[in-house]
């Protein structure tokens, strides 16, 4: 006597079936289809069974796959049932089935029946896997053929397809799978069959999920309220379509929308930090006004009393500190639209290291560096990039209150079209900074990255923000793998240039000349009236403009009488006037050889940078010191006519 399942959901082929069996003495079970037949499965194992090839829900060639994947059912002698045999050659030995029985006549049908159990008893599993019985009894049928052409043909679509499609019955138990739902998922589709398809999501996920896949299915579910689900570590919108037919199945189609949500949180990073570029901007320029006034008069008070040492060291003391607000400006100047780059091709292997030991020095973190011999050069503004990677540097430093080491690394990479990325392909260094530090909980990563966002007791500021926008202003991104209490990585894009020789040329040094009158243009009176001072201190005499409009007729003014001016310092921005660059072209036609000086908070401004292209042949970042002012002008006046 055998224990014997049988698998069909024809009712009269069940009640046949199993008076066959019992009459000839075998212990026989049914079940109307593969997902009852699964459960039985849990409580009891047969010897042979006997599984029709066409049912709703699982069908009988994934319901074996699934059989031969449980512990315990491995040797199972399983006999496919199939009313397609010939419609269809039935390929059963490669789904693991051990023979196969044409559906036809009864009187037929149970000889290859009883032949197949003396198969079983003799265990004859694979001699006749070449072939199906009964083969000889049955006909083909053009409306089967056609209808087998349809199933294959829609198949072949939903496995193509880029989205995931499941299919549940009414208890959300999972009969169908294509490979972009399995991949999604990370199982195999004959492990899914028969599994909950909530249990496959996160916790908080599940009862939203089975709340769709409940619903009464008068009208279509989608997961469009900007929730997505997680799911095997991913992000999925789900769209719910349910089938009005007598099964109650459900349709569910699976998004993957990681990719998508990243790409628009760095939108989103992006727009946030424009919308205080215009403040920021702002406050660096009105900051570096300030600024100028203090540090000159303090280099002012300086000179007139050299002679008392304590005064001079606590003057020198606050300029100090000036300086240090200075470099708080320059943290603030990369969110600006007059905080662009002003990019030159330049070697970053010195950089990188540089700037590591700096970082690491005094503290108890070492820094492992590892640059590639034949780092490709980059298009960047150098300041501006050592100021981003001291920032990504330190932060992995403060997180490590412990001790440890951080390993950097900068290599060569090449970005394809084929790459998952939103960096345009092409070649780019990469730069990585891991830690193994506190690392970052999941939830606060998406903010790390904002101005003045802090973690609980790490030091809030512009830091990251800053080296955020900095890499993005050159065309570059930065990514970020964190781990709780294991460590932190970041890793900077940056696009590569060809090699250029960027050594500086060399400066003529010259005995400083005076005597001279300048015209200082700015429209800030303390500023006018410190560098004022500065210049008189220097020996020069001084005429004062507010505006672009009002320098150019004291210019044109001077040259009529004869006295022209030796130079002129002129502010770039003038709020409600006309700035430097305008006034600079119409100082020109008045006088070509005009000698002006660009001065300016904006000290990223490409003007500043590009200053002779402009008309200008010298510039003065604010804030600045009374050395400074002196060497600017020296070289101005012993410089020749420009161009």
């Amino acid at each position: 006597m055998k224990k014997i399942l049988v698998v069909d959901n024809h009712p009269v082929m069940l009640k046949y079936m199993k008076e066959l069996l019992q009459n000839a003495g075998h212990e026989v079970w049914t079940a109307e289809d593969g997902l009852a037949a699964l459960d039985l499965l849990k409580e009891q194992i047969p010897d042979v069974m006997f599984v029709d090839l066409i049912m709703p829900n699982i069908s009988g060639d994934k319901l074996c796959r699934i059989i031969r994947r449980m512990p315990g059912l491995e040797n199972v002698f399983v006999v496919i049932l199939s009313g397609i045999a010939a419609e269809e050659k039935i390929r059963f030995a490669e789904f693991g089935a051990d023979a196969c029985i044409a559906k036809g006549p009864f009187a037929t049908l149970s000889c290859h029946v009883l032949k197949t159990l003396e198969q079983a008893d003799q265990e004859i599993r694979f001699c006749n896997r070449a072939g199906t019985f009964g083969l000889e009894n049955v006909h083909p049928r053009e409306i089967t053929s056609e209808l087998l052409s349809v199933k294959k043909h829609f198949e072949v679509i939903l496995e193509s397809m880029v989205e995931g499609i499941l299919e549940t019955v009414a208890d959300e138990r999972i009969v169908y799978a294509n490979p972009t739902a399995s991949a999604l998922i990370g199982i195999p589709e004959e492990s899914l069959l028969g599994s909950r398809l909530s249990e496959f999501f996160e916790d908080t996920d599940r009862d939203r999920v089975r709340s769709y896949l409940t619903s009464d299915g008068s009208s279509p579910q989608c997961s469009t309220d900007n929730r997505p689900f997680n799911l095997n570590g991913k992000l999925v919108l789900i769209k719910i379509r349910p089938v009005k037919d007598k099964f109650n199945k459900t349709i569910v189609m699976i998004h993957d929308v990681t990719e998508r949500l990243r790409m628009e949180s760095q939108l989103q990073q992006a727009h946030k930090l424009e919308a205080i570029g215009t403040l920021a901007g702002g406050i660096a320029h009105d900051f570096n006004n300030i600024l100028t006034a203090i540090m000159g008069n303090i280099s002012l008070a300086m000179a007139y009393i050299t002679d008392q040492a304590r005064a001079s060291e606590k003057l020198s003391a606050a300029e100090q500190a000036a300086l240090r607000a200075k470099d708080l400006t320059q943290q603030l100047l990369p969110f600006s639209k007059g905080g662009a780059p002003i990019k030159k091709p330049a070697s970053l292997s010195n950089a990188v290291r540089e700037v590591c030991r700096a970082s690491t020095k005094g503290t108890s973190v070492v820094c492992e560096v590892c640059v590639s011999d034949d780092l490709w050069s980059a298009e960047v503004d150098v300041l501006q990039f050592r100021q981003a990677l001291q920032h990504l540097v330190g932060h992995a430093v403060q997180t490590m209150e412990d001790g440890g080491t951080i390993f950097t690394s900068a290599v060569n990479i090449f970005i394809d079209h084929n790459s998952v990325s939103p960096l345009r392909p092409g070649k780019y260094i990469k730069i990585s900074i891991q830690n193994q530090g506190r690392g970052i909980p999941e939830e606060l990563i998406g903010r790390i990255f904002d101005p003045y966002f802090s973690m609980r007791d790490l030091q809030a500021g512009l830091g990251l923000a800053t080296a955020y926008s900095v890499i993005s202003n050159h065309g570059g991104t930065i990514t970020v793998d964190s781990k709780l209490h294991e460590g932190t990585k970041f890793e900077v894009y940056l696009p590569a240039h060809e090699s250029t020789d960027t050594r500086p040329s060399a400066r003529a040094i010259a005995t400083p000349r005076k005597q001279h009158c300048i015209l200082v243009m700015d429209d800030e009176a303390v500023i006018r009236n410190v560098v004022g001072d500065m210049l008189s201190h220097l020996g020069y005499s001084v005429a004062f403009a507010e505006d672009g409009s009002e320098a150019i007729e004291i210019y044109r003014t001077a040259m009529s009488s004869g006295n022209s001016f030796d130079g002129v310092i002129m502010d770039l921005t003038v709020e409600g006037g006309m700035g430097g660059k305008e006034a600079i072209q119409k100082l020109r036609t008045i006088d070509p050889n005009v000698k002006a000086v660009v001065s300016s908070g904006y000290s990223h401004d490409p003007i500043m940078s590009h200053f002779r292209e402009y008309g200008f042949c010298g510039v003065l970042d604010k804030p600045y010191k009374l050395s400074d002012l002196d060497n600017v002008l020296n070289n101005l006046l012993l410089m020749g006519q420009p161009s």
